[in-house]
């Protein structure tokens, strides 16, 4: 990853931090809710080496749990896993295309949030697994649209 691309990479990670705190995380798109954070790391995570991957998965995570007033080792731990997963899956021998990118950050929402679950539930845990479905449904049309 060259310095232009990790400074991208950083300056994506702030501008998706605001976007998802302020205008997306309080609108709804067909009733549903994105996560940038999470089609970003899908995104930077096909792009680069598993370990890289990895480590901008953390660094997201800990910005997002903090930024949410969150659990950090829960969002730590599944936007590590993500981003690990998304750079695992782009190394393989798959033919890779925008619908692959929007099919591995619709697995990825699902994984990542269902770990969340798991780590740190929630008090309504109905209304969590449809909410992650919905937002899992609309990271992979977003990412995908967003790789082409």
């Amino acid at each position: 990853m060259t310095v232009l691309r990790f400074v991208l990479a950083i300056f994506g990670l702030w501008t998706t931090l605001a976007w998802q705190q302020s205008v997306v995380g309080q609108s709804l798109f067909l009733g549903q809710r994105t996560d940038l954070t999470i089609v970003l790391v899908c995104l930077v995570g096909v792009r680069t080496r598993p370990a890289l991957g990895a480590v901008y998965g953390f660094v997201a995570g800990v910005a997002q749990g903090g930024a949410a007033g969150a659990d950090l080792t829960a969002f730590a731990a599944t936007r590590t896993l993500l981003g690990f997963f998304s750079s695992f899956v782009a190394r393989s021998s798959l033919q890779f295309s925008p619908y692959m990118t929007g099919l591995v950050a619709l697995v990825g929402t699902l994984v990542a949030q269902g770990l969340l679950l798991f780590m740190a539930p929630p008090p309504d845990i109905g209304h969590f697994l449809g909410a992650t479905l919905g937002t899992a449904i609309f990271n992979g049309v977003l990412a995908g649209l967003t790789d082409a």
